[in-house]
């Protein structure tokens, strides 16, 4: 499995579920289920407004959340290459369908991109020198109709309901276990591009001590979860993860404040802890409301 996601937090790997000792080596499992959460149902009301996106280039997967006019929110770091490399797919199983060897399951259920509009404040040279705010956000066009059973994402209104405390409801295709197994450095010849690619995190860094190497495994499947909301800054909002939270290949998907049983949509998936066991940042879609009105008009061609 290929997937994209950021990291801000370099955060001490601890709430893990197993630990074991062997050979002197401590190998850690963190189960995630979108950490701790549970399967989508197939015709769950959560799942008529989340996409799968497939990089048919890069062989990565995001999330999605469908807004009108064939358009799909996500972060702007799910974004590399063409918008033509892209599939938005309508599934709770994104790889599944996206190599279904059935023509019927691809004309029903994936569609290619065909435009793209990413912030122009996202940057990820200014970002690494920032903690907040890194308008990880954009917009993807799709061809084609969105199957029967979806509809665009109702937006949240009201700001009042984010505050520290509420409980955030999460979804993705995210992966569905984390493993850390401490290494031995002397045996890394590479370690500093290890370090800096991220497969490999250390306690200190800089000493390379308590270094670990981090694997994700999944089956590409939608899975939701809830999170505590931790904080918030100008643009962004961020959740307590470290009982339940969002990981590797969630990345753009939706955070929604739930009420009366019904989804509103407020947050986009942007980063968070290396084992994805500590602190959740989200994008607060609701401050780029006409950034999101303005880029759908160009990229269906109107004026605005």
């Amino acid at each position: 499995m290929n997937h994209l996601f950021s990291f801000l937090f370099l955060i001490a790997f601890v709430g893990c579920t197993q630990t074991t000792q062997q050979n002197n080596v401590q190998h850690k499992t963190f189960t995630s289920n979108i950490i701790n959460g549970k399967k989508v149902a197939e015709g769950a009301s959560i799942a008529a407004s989340i996409v799968g996106i497939y990089n048919t280039k890069g062989r990565y997967t995001c999330t999605g959340s469908l807004l009108p006019n064939n358009i799909v929110m996500t972060a702007a770091h799910c974004i590399e290459g063409k918008a033509t490399n892209l599939r938005i797919v309508f599934s709770n199983e994104l790889m599944n369908t996206v190599n279904a060897r059935e023509v019927d399951i691809q004309q029903n259920f994936v569609r290619h991109g065909v435009a793209q509009i990413i912030h122009p404040e996202y940057s990820d040279a200014i970002n690494e020198k920032k903690d907040v705010d890194w308008h990880d956000i954009a917009l993807i066009k799709f061809s084609g109709t969105v199957p029967e059973g979806y509809k665009p994402a109702t937006f949240l209104t009201d700001e009042a309901s984010l505050v520290k405390g509420a409980l955030v409801t999460l979804a993705g295709y995210g992966v569905t276990q984390v493993t850390t197994d401490e290494i031995d450095v002397k045996k890394h010849k590479n370690i500093d591009s290890e370090i800096e690619s991220g497969d490999i995190v250390c306690d200190d860094e800089i000493a390379k001590t308590h270094c670990y190497a981090i694997s994700f495994d999944g089956d590409d499947e939608l899975y939701e979860t809830k999170a505590p909301l931790e904080g918030t800054s100008d643009l962004e909002v961020r959740l307590d993860e470290s009982e339940h939270g969002t990981c590797v290949g969630d990345s753009g998907g939706p955070a929604y404040i739930e009420k009366d049983g019904a989804y509103y949509l407020f947050g986009i998936t942007s980063r968070g802890s290396l084992a994805c066991d500590g602190s959740g940042v989200y994008t607060n879609a609701v401050k780029f409301k006409s950034w999101i009105e303005d880029s759908t008009k160009k990229l269906n061609g109107e004026s605005i």
